[in-house]
C-alpha cells in the first residue's frame, strides 16, 4: 500500500514538471517525451492542483488532433460530473501531440478514471476555468464553444439579448361609411280618368247646339 502511494506521489511530481512547450504526447503510448509521464498522470495532477472536482467518475474523451499535433476539439462522451468534464477540456487543449504520420485530422480516444475525495464544502465540484500553463502554446478555440473570462463561469455568463419580434403595423382608425346619396322619388303622374259621356239633360247645351226637348209628363 505504501509503495502504491509513493508511486502516485512520484508520478504526480513528474507530471507537474512537464513543460508543454517542449514535451509532446505519443498517440500510441500516451506518454510524454520524458518517457515516464503518462497523459493520465498529467491530467490528474492538474485536477488536484487547479480544481475542486471530487467524487468517482469515468470520463471517456474524444480528442481531434490535426497534422500539426494541435488539439482542435475535446469532447466528453461519458461521465456524470460536469466539473471533471469541463476541466478535462481546459487541461487537454494546450497539450501537443506527435502527429508526423497524420495526414488529416484524426480522433483519439482515452478514458480517465477519477476517485477524488470531497471536502464537504460549498466549493466541491464548482468548475473554474483553467488557464494554459506558462510557456504552453495557445490552445485552439473550439468551434461552437464560447470563450468565457476567468471571472465569468458558464453559470454566470450573461445571456445574449433576444431580438424583439417585429410589431404588427398599427391599424388605421376605421372611417365612417360615406352617406348614401338619396335619389328623390320621381313625381307621380296624374292618373288619367276616362271620360264618361254625360247623360242627356245633365249639362247645359253649348252655344250653337239646339236644346233637347224635355219629355212631357204623362
Amino acid at each position: 500500500m505504501r509503495v502504491f502511494r509513493w508511486l502516485l506521489l512520484s508520478s504526480a511530481v513528474w507530471a507537474q514538471l512537464i513543460d508543454l512547450s517542449k514535451n509532446r504526447v505519443d498517440p500510441v503510448t500516451f506518454i510524454f517525451d520524458d518517457g515516464r509521464t503518462t497523459l493520465a498522470d498529467y491530467v490528474l495532477s492538474q485536477i488536484r492542483q487547479h480544481t475542486t472536482c471530487c467524487g468517482e467518475d469515468n470520463v471517456y474523451v474524444e480528442l481531434r488532433i490535426n497534422p500539426e499535433g494541435v488539439v482542435e476539439n475535446v469532447r466528453a462522451m461519458t461521465g456524470r460530473n460536469d466539473c471533471y468534464k469541463q476541466s478535462l477540456r481546459d487541461i487537454l487543449l494546450p497539450v501537443r501531440w506527435k502527429a508526423e504520420n497524420f495526414r488529416t485530422t484524426r480522433p483519439l480516444y482515452y478514458e480517465f478514471s477519477f476517485r477524488e475525495e470531497c471536502k464537504g464544502t460549498a466549493q466541491d465540484n464548482v468548475y473554474k476555468p483553467i488557464s494554459a500553463p506558462a510557456g504552453a502554446p495557445a490552445p485552439v478555440a473550439q468551434a461552437g464553444t464560447p470563450s468565457t473570462s476567468p471571472s465569468e463561469t458558464p453559470a454566470q455568463a450573461k445571456p445574449e439579448p433576444k431580438p424583439e419580434a417585429p410589431k404588427p403595423p398599427a391599424e388605421e382608425p376605421s372611417k365612417p361609411p360615406a352617406p348614401e346619396k338619396t335619389v328623390p322619388p320621381a313625381p307621380e303622374k296624374p292618373k288619367s280618368v276616362p271620360l264618361t259621356p254625360s247623360l242627356p239633360g245633365t249639362q247645359p247645351p253649348q252655344e250653337g247646339e239646339p236644346a233637347e226637348a224635355k219629355s212631357a209628363e204623362p
